[in-house]
Order: structure tokens, then C-alpha cells, then sequence
């Protein structure tokens, strides 16, 4: 709220929320009670299945909801399976920028956890294509979308070297000990997530 007051004098008075992780019970329950969140229909879902109240008005939708606020229009796009179950991506067409929440991730290697990796890299392949000026990622500096490409690249080569372990009937505790992504590894956040990501890389693409 403090940081939203450095920008703007105008009242904050609805979230889009993009994405919730089960379990996660912080934030995201947090907003003041007057303050109307907009989600995907699988974040409210998940949202009522945390063992807090949510307090706040909720507006859920399905496939995109369609928002014009002044001279504004906003975009918001259910895409389903990606970094979590219902990925809310919002788009400001007039102005050409874009929000990726965490389907995007910047010079850094974020939380991979409850990720879809196969439906992740098609929904990074789509936002690369949008008509965007400016990319604001879940981590990361504001970008344009060519940085979009380069965290695909990471992402392919990524699921590719697990999928190279899986070939080889590696177990996972086979795989952890010897995975390894030189060109990666001094990123932001690739340590601090490693066996969060290969565990759920794994197990993700092992069933399919």
C-alpha cells in the first residue's frame, strides 16, 4: 500500500490477483476488506481451500475479462496451466504493456514449484508474441519481450536436461547430484529454488 502511495494519490481499490500458491497464507490474504480482488476461477478455488478467511469482495472469471477504466482498457487473461493452476496474465493494449506475473521471469530463477512445465514454455511462446512495449515480470526489471525469448531459452534447455536424465532411467536423487546448467547456475534465485524446480520438473514430466 505504501508503495502504491509513491505513485499515485488515487485510492487502491481492486487487486488482480494473478496467481495463489496452496498453502501460502500470507499476502495475498491480506489486502484491506474493501479492496475487490479479481482472479482466474482455479486461484479462487485455491484461495478457499487455505485454512484463512478471505475477507475481500471476489470477481472470478473464466477465459478473459475486459476492463476499461478512464481512457484505459484492461486485459486479463486466464491461461490456465503455466507457473501454477490459472495463470492471470493482464494486458494494457492502448499502452502496450504487458504484466506477466511469474509465467515470466527476468535475469532471475524464480519458485518452479507448482509448475506445468509442458503448458508453461506454450504460454511463454504465446507472450512472446504479444504487441508488447513493456514487460513487467513476476521477478526481475521491467523488460520488453525479447528478454521473454531469453527466459524460454533457459526454460527449453532447462527441461531438456531433465528430460535427458529421465531417458537414462535416472531417479531423481540420481538426477539432483548430477544436474548441472553451467550457463545458468550464477543466476539470481537458481540455487535458492534447485530442488523445489528439479523436483517438480521431474515428477511433472515423468508422468507425461
Amino acid at each position: 500500500m505504501e508503495e502504491v502511495g509513491k505513485i499515485t494519490s488515487a485510492p487502491l481499490t481492486t487487486v488482480i490477483l494473478t496467481h495463489h500458491h496452496q498453502g501460502y497464507n500470507y499476502v495475498d490474504y491480506d489486502f484491506p476488506p474493501d479492496i475487490e480482488i479479481i482472479t482466474s476461477w482455479q486461484t479462487w478455488q485455491t484461495l478457499k481451500e487455505g485454512y484463512r478467511e478471505l475477507k475481500n469482495s471476489i470477481m472470478f472469471f473464466d477465459k478473459s475479462l475486459t476492463l476499461r477504466h478512464g481512457k484505459s482498457v484492461i486485459v486479463a487473461s486466464n491461461l490456465g496451466r503455466g507457473h501454477g493452476d490459472g495463470d492471470v496474465i493482464v494486458y494494457l493494449p492502448e499502452e502496450k504493456v504487458l504484466f506477466t506475473s511469474d509465467l515470466f521471469f527476468n535475469d532471475v530463477i524464480g519458485y518452479m514449484g507448482d509448475g506445468y512445465l509442458r503448458e508453461w514454455v506454450l504460454n511463454l511462446e504465446m507472450l512472446e508474441g504479444l504487441d508488447a512495449r513493456h514487460v513487467v515480470p513476476g521477478l526481475g526489471k521491467v523488460t520488453d519481450t525479447e528478454s521473454i525469448g531469453k527466459f524460454w531459452v533457459f526454460f527449453t534447455d532447462f527441461t531438456t536436461e531433465v528430460l535427458r536424465y529421465l531417458e537414462k532411467k535416472k531417479t531423481l536423487e540420481q538426477t539432483k547430484k548430477n544436474f548441472r546448467l553451467p550457463k545458468y547456475e550464477s543466476l539470481p534465485g537458481y540455487r535458492e529454488f534447485f530442488n523445489q524446480n528439479l523436483e517438480r520438473a521431474y515428477r511433472q514430466l515423468k508422468e507425461q
